[in-house]
């Protein structure tokens, strides 16, 4: 799985990504995370990636048949499972 980049649209971030499944079989997809959930400091920017492999990973470990172009959108749930798990890392590291 590569990350290639994000671009800013009226829905939010879109991460996109490029899998290579074989020499023949290259698909891309694209994650997105609204725009309130960083402009509401839900999501970091720096963690926009991360949260967005993270799905796709889940996604393709579900069906690895899914058609290029296929787009995702980061739930409240994602982002809430996510602000749990950075923090409880966060304390670790304090410890």
């Amino acid at each position: 799985m590569e990350y290639i980049g994000f671009k800013s649209s009226t829905r939010g971030r879109e991460y996109r990504f490029h899998v290579r499944f074989s020499p023949q079989d290259s698909r891309d997809y694209t994650v997105t995370i609204s725009s309130e959930a960083f402009r509401s400091r839900r999501v970091s920017y720096q963690d926009g990636p991360n949260i967005c492999s993270s799905r796709l990973r889940r996604e393709l470990t579900a069906n690895l048949d899914l058609p290029t172009g296929t787009s995702f959108l980061i739930d409240e749930k994602e982002m809430d499972d996510h602000t749990r798990t950075h923090t409880s890392e966060t304390l670790k590291d304090r410890d």
